[in-house]
């Protein structure tokens, strides 16, 4: 019995050893990614910063059209590209705590095929992806048509554009109360800018140019 014992926790210090190594060697990220129809090449992992964009990360494409982005040390959060092969496309995603995920995609409609599963995060950034696009397609025909309107059209197309701006506040300010602590509600905390009180509010109770304009600077970091 007591040579059984021994045998045992052996056994139980191998398997913990085994678990710990194994544990120390997979990667801090992996990402999978399907994006057709490429099968031959590398697809590239990109991270936006400000209007530039950097190289992270390239992983070959696989005769099935499979690859696997690894790396021994965690993402920094953002929003991140994956780069076609010839780099003259990308599908975008969003890295924060998620970091072991899949994404496939369509090049024929990246914004309509884009899947991901593993990331909850990156389910909602392609929804917002989304409605921002139906709502920016939607704001560039009506200044399009603005610019070429006669003056007595102008004012209903500038309410349409308003309310286009207000729906999309709307919506991202609906984001943050759902999801406080999503990446995306940082982001819009950091975008939102500071609203002017009404006229009645400012002193003498009419709007006062200096006034806005001090307030707004005096409140510009509220968000950060």
């Amino acid at each position: 019995m007591t040579r059984s014992i021994v045998c045992k926790a052996a056994l139980l210090a191998c398997l913990a050893f085994t678990t710990l190594i194994a544990g120390a060697q997979s990667p801090a990220y992996e990402i999978k990614a399907s994006i057709r129809p490429f099968k031959q090449g590398y697809l590239y992992l990109a991270h936006h910063y400000g209007k530039k964009q950097y190289l992270v990360d390239s992983a070959r494409i696989d005769e099935q059209g499979n690859a696997v982005f690894t790396g021994k040390e965690r993402l920094m959060g953002g929003v991140y590209m994956i780069a076609y092969p010839e780099k003259n496309g990308w599908i975008e995603c969003m890295i924060d705590r998620e970091q072991r995920f899949s994404v496939e995609a369509d090049t024929s409609d990246p914004m309509g095929s884009i899947r991901f599963t593993g990331s909850p995060a990156n389910e909602i950034f392609v929804e917002y992806q989304r409605k921002s696009f139906e709502l920016g397609s939607a704001l560039n025909r009506l200044q399009q048509q603005l610019a070429q309107a006669a003056p007595e059209a102008q004012t209903d197309l500038k309410s349409e554009m308003q309310a286009k701006s207000t729906e999309l506040t709307a919506y991202r300010d609906g984001i943050m109360r759902q999801h406080p602590e999503h990446l995306l509600s940082a982001i819009f905390h950091v975008l939102k800018e500071p609203t002017i009180p009404p006229a009645a509010e400012h002193p003498g109770g009419k709007y006062d140019s200096l006034y806005a304009y001090q307030y707004y600077k005096a409140h510009y970091w509220d968000n950060i």
